[in-house]
C-alpha cells in the first residue's frame, strides 16, 4: 500500500511543479518582514475541540515567536481569539488554499510557504494541526527542518491525505490512546516499509500542555 500512496504523491508533485516554482519566485520578491521560531499551520479557528486543544498548544509556546497560517474556511470566529497572542503573527491564506475552482493557487501557496520556512536564518520547527495543506507542503521542506505532526482523530480515510507524507514527519502527538492504537495497528497491518513504522508501535512519550494529554510517538 505504501507503494500506492507514493505513486499518488510523485504523479501530484509532476503535475503541480510549476505552480510551485512560481509560488518560490513570489515568495523570494515578498519574503517575511520577520524570523520565527514555530510554523504552524492548523485547518481553521471555529469552535471545536480540536480547535482548543490547537490554541491551548500556542499559548504553550509564549517563549517563542510564532507563525500560524490557517488553510481552510472557518464556518465561524468563535476561537480565533484564543489565537491572537502577542507572540503570534496570523496568515489566514483559506481564501487562496480553499478554493476548489482555483485551486492552482493552493499549488502556489505550496512554493510560497515552503521558501518561507527553508530561508529562514534561523532553523525554524513546523507543526502540523491535522492540516491537509500542510501535509503536501512537507516534501518542498528542507530535510534539516523538524517537522512535527498532531493527529486529533483516527480516520481510515485520512490516511490517504497524510500516509503519502509519512517519511517526512519527524514526531508524531497521537491525542488520547485510542487513537494511537488505532494508528499503530494500521501501519502494522498495512504497510510497513521502514523501520520507523515498528518504532511508532513501541516508542511513546507523553506531553502534558496545560489541561490536555497528549501521547506522543517519536519517529
Amino acid at each position: 500500500m505504501y507503494t500506492l500512496f507514493s505513486i499518488k504523491r510523485y504523479i501530484e508533485q509532476i503535475i503541480m511543479f510549476p505552480f510551485v516554482v512560481l509560488g518560490k519566485i513570489f515568495a523570494n520578491l515578498n519574503p517575511l518582514k520577520e524570523e520565527y521560531d514555530v510554523f504552524l499551520f492548523f485547518p481553521g479557528f471555529a469552535i471545536g475541540g480540536a480547535e482548543r486543544v490547537n490554541a491551548e498548544i500556542v499559548k504553550a509556546l509564549a517563549d517563542k515567536k510564532v507563525i500560524i497560517f490557517f488553510t481552510k474556511n472557518s464556518p465561524n470566529d468563535g476561537m480565533k481569539h484564543f489565537f491572537q497572542l502577542p507572540h503570534v503573527t496570523i496568515k489566514e491564506i483559506n481564501k487562496w488554499t480553499d478554493n476548489k475552482w482555483k485551486y492552482w493557487n493552493n499549488l502556489i501557496y505550496r512554493g510560497i510557504c515552503s521558501t518561507y520556512i527553508n530561508k529562514q536564518n534561523r532553523k525554524p520547527s513546523v507543526f502540523i494541526g491535522q492540516c491537509n495543506f500542510a501535509y503536501k507542503l512537507t516534501p518542498h521542506i528542507n530535510r534539516s527542518i523538524k517537522i512535527t505532526e498532531l493527529i486529533h482523530m483516527y480516520d481510515p480515510k485520512f490516511t490517504w491525505v497524510w500516509a503519502p507524507f509519512i517519511q517526512f514527519i519527524n514526531q508524531r502527538i497521537i491525542v488520547g490512546k485510542v487513537f494511537q492504537k488505532k494508528v499503530c495497528t494500521m501501519l502494522s497491518k498495512c504497510w510497513n516499509p521502514f523501520k520507523i513504522f515498528k518504532q511508532t508501535q513501541n516508542h511513546f512519550l507523553q506531553i502534558r500542555i496545560s489541561s490536555y494529554t497528549f501521547s506522543s510517538t517519536h519517529i
